[in-house]
Formats: C-alpha cells, sequence, structure tokens
C-alpha cells in the first residue's frame, strides 16, 4: 500500500512553495508520493472544515493552508484571486494495476479489471 496525493477537484492544481522545496529534496521519489509525505506531515489546524471556516481561508492573506481529517487546502498567497486547491492523500494498493483517472482536471484512482469473457467462440471479452 502506497500514499499518494491527488487533485480531486475541477480545474488546475497548485503546489505551494514548501510543499515544492520539500518535493524537490526527495527527488528519488515520485512527486506524488513526496507530496503525500509532506501534507501528512502537517498538523490538523481545525477539527472540521465548515464552510464558516473555508471562508475565513479564503479571506485571508496569511493562511497558506487548512487541514483536517484527510481534508486539505493549499492557497496561492502569491496571487490575489484567493485561489484555494483542494487536495486529498489516499491509499493505493500498489499489488494491483491502477492509474490516476482525471475528468476535467479532477482526478481519481482506478482500478485496472481483468477481462470478462464474453464470447468463447468469437474469443471476446469486456474489461
Amino acid at each position: 500500500m502506497i500514499r499518494i496525493a491527488i487533485y480531486p477537484n475541477y480545474g488546475g492544481f497548485y503546489t505551494s512553495k514548501e510543499a515544492k522545496e520539500y518535493i524537490n529534496t526527495r527527488s528519488d521519489v515520485n512527486w506524488r508520493l513526496s507530496l503525500a509525505e509532506y501534507i501528512d506531515g502537517l498538523e490538523d489546524t481545525h477539527s472540521n472544515i465548515t464552510q464558516e471556516v473555508y471562508d475565513e481561508f479564503i479571506r485571508s492573506k496569511d493562511i497558506p493552508y487548512i487541514k483536517s481529517k484527510g481534508m486539505f487546502f493549499f492557497k496561492n498567497l502569491e496571487e490575489n484571486f484567493g485561489l484555494a486547491y483542494r487536495v486529498k492523500v489516499v491509499d493505493v494498493d500498489n499489488t494491483k494495476k491502477w492509474r490516476i483517472s482525471e475528468y476535467d482536471g479532477a482526478e481519481g484512482i482506478e482500478y485496472f479489471k481483468e477481462p470478462v469473457l464474453v464470447d468463447k467462440e468469437l474469443n471476446m471479452y469486456r474489461w
């Protein structure tokens, strides 16, 4: 089992300067593994991320991230737009074949299924 970081929301993604610095020190490791390690190493900032907590985070110019129970948001403090980027650290069973699926920027983990025989005479399978 491994832990990797994915971006589950639509749109682009952002990684903070501090996270990039950590990732760069781990050049022998895939950046998604390194980002997951970085996020896991940060303390939770709240017991729950409510809409009120999120709104305060967006308005603040000083809060670089919020984290609670596996929910994590970075904010690009170098921009004036106050955009937040959700990052999720997920467990992946790397004994199975898997990939990062993506739809309009939203990422998820997808495991490959073994083909199922549909018609033996035609040697036709479906996945």
